[in-house]
């Protein structure tokens, strides 16, 4: 009984590492943002993303927000 649940043990590890090993091979191709639709949620509840604080003037709101796009425009967000 002992040998059955170690044999059935090392098959579950081995079909696991299978697994994630096809999986790692996916993340190392080059990704192609031009072809990809990516985007974000910028959360304004509480200040969560955006803005830093309430009560900033308008002026102020709009600088904040272009450095925000410009910084997910940088790692390839498009949308």
């Amino acid at each position: 009984m002992k040998k059955l649940r170690i044999i059935f043990i090392v098959i579950l590890l081995i079909a696991w590492s299978m697994g994630t090993s096809v999986s790692a091979q996916e993340y190392r191709q080059p990704i192609h943002y031009k072809n990809q639709f990516r985007g974000v949620w910028i959360a304004t509840v509480r200040n969560l993303d955006w803005p830093s604080k309430p009560g900033l003037k308008v002026r102020q709101l709009k600088k904040e927000y272009l450095k925000q796009l410009d910084k997910l425009r940088d790692i390839g967000i498009n949308a």
